[in-house]
């Protein structure tokens, strides 16, 4: 368990350098309070919901990205965001 761990956080901390290098800001975690997402980034004047889902395995299934999508929009309206934004570790079905 504790080897997933430290690849969550290793995805989670190469997603965040990505989109510093790409001009967003990123908010400091919070991990007093769970906001529901994993970053709140700002680009351009915009605020960005981001949520990173690290999975096991290469495929994974659709209702498990489609939960993690509405609680990204769910979540990034209860904080006012303008967008919302997941990244995932696997392979995407055509279908999603």
């Amino acid at each position: 368990m504790e080897e997933a761990i430290l690849t969550r956080e290793l995805f989670e901390g190469l997603v965040r350098r990505i989109l510093e290098a790409n001009n967003f800001h990123i908010s400091p975690d919070d991990k007093e309070g769970d906001r529901g997402f994993d970053f709140l980034g700002k680009l351009s004047g915009e605020s960005w919901a981001i949520e990173v889902k690290y999975y096991r395995t290469a495929r994974v299934k659709p209702s498990l990205i489609e939960s993690a999508a509405a609680r990204v929009i769910n979540n990034g309206i209860g904080s006012q965001a303008d967008r919302g934004m997941l990244v995932v570790s696997s392979f995407l079905p055509d279908d999603i």
